[in-house]
This record gives C-alpha cells, sequence and structure tokens, in this order.
C-alpha cells in the first residue's frame, strides 16, 4: 500500500503544472504541486535514503461562488508525505530498514494577491488545519495538530529571477503525550527564503527557531534543471533538531544528494 501511495503521489505531482514558485491549478481538474517532490541519498551518520511527495486539491474554480460564499473558491486540501531508509540495514524482513515515515494532510484557505500589484510584490496569504504523525503507537508514536497561517511574498517577473520569503507561524491544537515539548525544538514559527531562475539554479533556506535554548534547525537546498528531461539535480543539507518527527528533540546534521520532479 505504501510503495501504491508512493508512485500515485508522484504520479499527480508529475502531471500537474507548476512554476517555482506558485504550484498551478488546472481548472476543473484542481489537483496541483504543493511543496517539493523528490529523492535523495546521503549521510545522517549513516547511509540514508529519504523521499518526499507532496500535492494540493482545490476544491472548486476560481469564480465557482459569488458574494457571501467567495471563501470557498479559496479552501485546499493537501498531502505530504516524507520517509526515511537505512539503506546500511537490509530490506528484509520488511521493515528492517524503514527508518520513520510521517503524514501531513491539511485544509486551508488562500488568497493570492493580497494587496494590488502596484505594492511591489505579489502577497499570498494562507491560514488552515494541519496534521503531523507518523502514525506509530507506544514509544515511537509522534502526533501533533495546529493552526497555521503563512504569509509569503513574491518579487520578480514570471519566467525569470524571482525571489520569495515567507513567514509560517502556529498555535498548536494538540500534542501527543510523546513529544509535549516539541515547542521546545520547533517553535510556534518558521521563516523560508527562496530565489531562482525559472530555467535555472534555485536555492532555499529554512530557518526554525525552537523556544528553548538554541534549539532549532537549518535547512538549505539547491536544485538546477536537467534538460531535456523534466527533472532537477536536488540537494540538501540540514542541521538542528526536527527533520524527523521521531527523533525530534535529537540534533542531526545531514546532506543528501538526487533528484526532484518539482521544487
Amino acid at each position: 500500500m505504501k510503495i501504491f501511495l508512493v508512485a500515485a503521489g508522484l504520479a499527480v505531482a508529475a502531471g500537474a503544472a507548476g512554476n517555482d514558485f506558485q504550484s498551478l491549478e488546472t481548472a476543473g481538474q484542481g489537483i496541483s504541486l504543493y511543496k517539493p517532490n523528490y529523492a535523495v541519498i546521503g549521510a545522517d551518520p549513516i547511509l540514508e535514503a529519504e523521499l518526499q511527495f507532496s500535492f494540493k486539491y482545490r476544491f472548486v474554480d476560481e469564480g465557482t461562488f459569488g458574494g457571501g460564499w467567495q471563501a470557498v473558491n479559496q479552501l485546499y486540501f493537501a498531502y505530504t508525505q516524507k520517509m526515511f531508509w537505512d539503506l546500511e540495514e537490509d530490506s528484509a524482513p520488511y521493515p528492517n530498514n524503514y527508518m520513520d515515515s510521517y503524514f501531513s494532510p491539511e485544509l486551508f484557505w488562500r488568497k493570492s494577491d493580497v494587496f494590488p500589484a502596484e505594492a511591489g510584490a505579489q502577497v499570498d496569504l494562507q491560514f488552515g488545519y494541519q496534521h503531523e504523525s507518523n502514525g506509530r503507537d507506544g514509544a515511537f508514536g509522534r502526533t501533533w495538530d495546529r493552526l497555521c497561517l503563512q504569509p509569503v511574498w513574491t518579487w520578480g517577473e514570471a519566467g525569470e529571477w524571482r525571489h520569495a520569503v515567507a513567514l509560517k507561524c502556529w498555535a498548536p491544537l494538540y500534542v501527543g503525550d510523546q513529544m509535549d515539548d516539541i515547542s521546545d525544538y520547533y517553535g510556534f514559527a518558521e521563516l523560508t527564503l527562496k530565489t531562482g531562475a525559472a530555467d535555472g539554479f534555485a536555492a532555499e533556506a529554512l530557518l526554525r527557531k525552537g523556544s528553548k535554548d538554541w534549539n532549532g534547525a537549518v535547512e538549505v537546498t539547491a536544485s538546477y534543471p536537467v534538460r531535456p528531461v523534466n527533472l532537477y539535480f536536488y540537494g540538501q543539507v540540514f542541521y538542528g533538531h526536527g527533520e524527523n518527527l521521531r527523533l525530534y528533540n535529537r540534533e542531526t546534521f545531514t546532506y543528501r544528494l538526487g533528484f526532484a520532479i518539482s521544487r
């Protein structure tokens, strides 16, 4: 079942249209890219693989409802799954080398172009509910729910160099007993900075500060298109807490290389 879900998610993402900063919905279908879709291999300090697939679904097309129901036009459901495998461990019997996975469904409202274009940047606003869990029980179980608010500022011409800043803030609604100190490591906000050319190099940095001591995380990713194939070379470096939900309170340093079908 997990393999089927991965294949289905990648197929959906590969067939959707999008650019480097703003995924585009196909009218009448509503499926589009959400977060980056990639597969990478690296060290942590063991040799391991990481796979992420992500898509979103728009319930109705723009302009479907008017008057007091206009907000329905901007309602989305999204799903992201990230998986980790230990490549130094035998894969049989299953799931010997399956380290962890976490599932993140979201329901949110997104408004594009909140302010007029004369403001100098496109401003999008997203607000909604996000669940994250690894589907396990007992000591290894991890789950929490939160309300999230994220404004995004984007500069640059479509098809050329673009730059974006996103500030995601959240308020926990429920936190499982096995991770009740999650805010000590995740805090209550994260900042994402991104710059890149439409058909060239792009880089992204994520900064997160926990509410205790110097806990937090820094993740830097870089990508470059592989033409004529619709792929990107994709690399990431992560330092801090929380890359793996099960090990959210453990400090790690990882570096990985691979390919992405969206960034």
